[in-house]
């Protein structure tokens, strides 16, 4: 999971105040908090004020719930980023942004994962899809 990379640049793009974040139910909550937290640490590091991070817990077989899920979070939401490893989770984020008109973006990294662990605050690209 290198969720730092991503979020770090999103959070430079858009200075957003909230980063909604739907995570896999097999990932530990500790895992997720542990990630989260060093981000923050390096944000504010950095002299960024970090976002608070609402943290969606959901079975990614679960169909239904991955759907309630993301619903919810893109309603929520004035930007989706649909940068993500799990594909189910980009898709049904792809498709209700598009269904509730919300911009979409996408965070560009095509650096194996052994640089993503060495640089993970690396300037990264930023598309803005819609």
């Amino acid at each position: 999971m290198c969720i730092r990379d991503r979020f770090y640049n999103l959070i430079n793009t858009y200075n957003p105040t909230t980063l909604y974040v739907i995570s896999p139910s097999t990932y530990s909550e500790d895992m997720v908090d542990e990630k989260i937290g060093k981000l923050r640490e390096a944000l504010i590091s950095r002299g960024i004020r970090p976002p608070m991070f609402p943290v969606s817990r959901v079975n990614p077989l679960n169909l239904k719930e991955v759907l309630k899920a993301v619903r919810n979070v893109v309603s929520k939401a004035d930007i989706v980023c649909i940068s993500g490893e799990n594909v189910m989770f980009c898709t049904a984020l792809a498709i209700e942004a598009i269904r509730q008109k919300k911009i979409i973006c996408y965070v560009v990294d095509d650096r194996l994962a052994e640089e993503r662990m060495k640089n993970p605050f690396k300037e990264l690209e930023v598309l803005s899809l819609f």
